[in-house]
């Protein structure tokens, strides 16, 4: 049964697709002119009263290394979150930022809306750092678009291989019932891009400069992989473990590792939500449902369980009301579930760098009535026993 806010959403998306037809044939000031219409339309999420660093994204990497986005800062670490840099590129505007990748503590990329142009479009820009954020330099990705400036409350998800190598998907704008987006592709660290193709306007996981995956969509059950960089892509057929034939199924990022292994989390949800994995030894040209489908969560939807994937075969799988995780190191022949102790409810992302160590970042709205007076709190958590106890992270 469809709500108020699911109808209104879509008349809404509908709007915009009317407007990027009607942008084509217009003189540039028009298009200017109707752009800045556009951007108050309702498009927007409700308004906030948020505090000004609030976090909005995490990741933990090895070796003591770790980053936080905030709604205005970027936050990096190199001792577990002991002390604390403000890396944001002085150029970058607060919200500006729509996607960041680190490779290792020094390396990293950031993905960001650029000054608009003449006509009232917006381009997306790269930022690259190789001294953990002392210095940066900047590089366009492609030409302004009426899609990705009508998007501009999407996001850019970055991913690189190597010092070399990467990708960066940029959502565009779509209805709620399709996955829009655009793929780029860099060979020389993010000085020049090329624009590739892509079935899906989700985040991309590679295993090496040509093999590649992207799952995900309107209800995150579909999945695809590329051979060639992401020239070309093809969908995989994976088959549902029996004793689930009937649930929902959400696929999840996968994750790859040394000699061509990797992880495609799934979670199945039927009148309980469980969660295993397929994995793979040929870089994604093929996948296997592991040995044990994994652990029944008493938890309600697909949407319930956060996975994270340490190595190829080690997942951990933490519940979005904080409550519980899950997890297996023996690639599925036996899983673990545990109450957690510190984790509050709205976890929407999870980051393991050891069996060990982990982030959570949980993210808290309130509203005061429908869409409006409302505020939102993003906080990272963190774990040195395998989640089960968890401390607010301390960011500033």
């Amino acid at each position: 049964m469809s709500t108020g806010r699911s109808d209104d959403n879509i008349r809404r998306k509908r709007f915009h697709r009317l407007v990027a037809l009607a942008l084509v044939a217009l003189p540039p000031l028009a298009i200017g002119l109707i752009l800045f219409a556009v951007r108050g339309t309702g498009n927007e999420p409700p308004s906030t009263n948020a505090s000004p660093a609030t976090a909005v994204s995490m990741h933990m990497n090895p070796e003591r290394a770790g980053w936080v986005q905030t709604t205005d800062t970027l936050l990096l670490t190199q001792d577990d979150g002991g002390s604390w840099a403000n890396i944001m590129p002085p150029a970058v505007e607060a919200g500006a930022v729509k996607g960041t990748y680190f490779l290792d503590a020094d390396n990293g990329w950031i993905i960001a809306n650029g000054p608009t142009n003449a006509t009232g479009l917006t381009p997306v820009v790269s930022w690259r750092t190789h001294d953990a954020g002392k210095t940066w330099e900047e590089f366009p990705i492609g030409d302004p678009s009426i899609d990705y400036t009508l998007a501009l409350h999407g996001s850019a998800y970055p991913y690189f291989v190597d010092l070399m190598h990467g990708w960066v998907v940029v959502k565009t704008v779509s209805s709620s019932q399709f996955s829009n987006g655009d793929l780029y592709r860099t060979a020389d660290g993010g000085a020049t891009w090329n624009k590739q193709s892509i079935p899906l306007g989700e985040p991309v996981s590679f295993a090496n400069e040509k093999d590649g995956a992207v799952v995900g969509g309107p209800v995150g059950n579909v999945a695809w992989v590329t051979h060639d960089g992401g020239a070309s892509w093809s969908k995989l057929a994976i088959a549902i473990p029996d004793d689930v034939s009937s649930a929902q199924v959400r696929y999840y990022t996968p994750s790859f590792f040394k000699d061509n292994r990797g992880m495609l989390p799934a979670v199945f949800a039927d009148d309980r939500a469980t969660v295993g994995f397929y994995s793979t030894e040929d870089a994604g040209a093929s996948w296997a449902l592991a040995p044990t489908t994994a652990t029944s969560a008493s938890v309600d939807s697909a949407l319930s369980l956060v996975p994270d994937a340490v190595d190829a075969d080690t997942l951990f799988a933490v519940a979005t009301d904080g409550s519980s995780i899950h997890s297996t190191v023996d690639g599925g022949a036996n899983w673990e579930s545990l109450a957690t102790k510190g984790l509050p409810g709205g976890v929407v992302d999870v980051a393991f760098s050891t069996k060990q160590d982990g982030w959570a970042l949980v993210i808290t709205s309130v509203c005061a009535a429908f869409k409006e007076n409302c505020s939102s709190t993003g906080r990272v958590f963190a774990t040195s026993d395998g989640g089960q106890t968890w401390t607010a992270l301390a960011t500033s």
